[in-house]
C-alpha cells in the first residue's frame, strides 16, 4: 500500500513506494504496481531513465534528507527495481538517490517503487 505522503512528483510523473520500503522479487514488484494503488490504476514499475530523473530531483531537493522527509527509506544499500533489462534476464536496480544501475536477478529482492 502506498501513502500519499510518500509520493514524489517530478517531470510530470508521480512516484510512490510500498509502505515502509517493502521489498520483493521482480514478479512481486510488477504485480504490485499493476494493481490498484491509492485507489488508482495506471501505475507501473519505472524505467531506468525515469528512476534516474527521480534521483536527480531527489538530489536537487536535499538528497537523503529529502527522502527521509517524504518517508522514503534510505540505507545506502537499498536498491529499487526498474523495468529496464540490465542483461539476459536481470533487471536494472538503482540505489536512490544515486543513478548507477546494477544487475538484479528477478528472484532477488529489491524495494518496490511505482510510477504513474
Amino acid at each position: 500500500m502506498l501513502f500519499r505522503s510518500q509520493t514524489i512528483t517530478t517531470g510530470g510523473l508521480t512516484f510512490g513506494i510500498a509502505n515502509g520500503g517493502t521489498s520483493g522479487n521482480a514478479a512481486t514488484a510488477f504485480a504490485w504496481c499493476d494493481g490498484t494503488v491509492l485507489g488508482q490504476t495506471g501505475w507501473r514499475v519505472p524505467t531506468y531513465t525515469e528512476i534516474k530523473t527521480l534521483a536527480t530531483y531527489i538530489s536537487s531537493q536535499g538528497g537523503t534528507t529529502y527522502m527521509s522527509a517524504k518517508g522514503w527509506p534510505y540505507s545506502g544499500t537499498l536498491l529499487y527495481w526498474t523495468s529496464t533489462i540490465y542483461s539476459g534476464s536481470s533487471y536494472t536496480a538503482v540505489n536512490l538517490p544515486g543513478t548507477v544501475g546494477e544487475a538484479r536477478a528477478p528472484t532477488q529482492s529489491a524495494a518496490m517503487a511505482c510510477v504513474k
